[in-house]
C-alpha cells in the first residue's frame, strides 16, 4: 500500500516539474513578446505594470 503511494507521488512530482518548466518557458516567451511590443509601440502600452520600469531603464520616449 505504501509502495504504491510512494510511486504515485514520485510520478506526480515528475509531472509537476515538467509542468513548472513548461510554465516557465511560456512565461519567458510571453514576456519577450511583451518587451518587443513595448519597444515597437512605446507609450501606447502604458497600461502594463512593468512599463514604468522599462521607461526608467530606457529613458522617456
Amino acid at each position: 500500500m505504501s509502495r504504491i503511494g510512494n510511486g504515485r507521488s514520485k510520478n506526480l512530482n515528475r509531472l509537476l516539474q515538467r509542468f513548472q518548466l513548461l510554465i516557465l518557458r511560456v512565461a519567458t516567451i510571453s514576456f519577450g513578446t511583451l518587451e518587443n511590443i513595448q519597444k515597437n509601440h512605446g507609450p501606447t502600452v502604458s497600461h502594463w505594470e512593468d512599463f514604468s520600469y522599462s521607461e526608467a531603464t530606457t529613458g522617456s520616449h
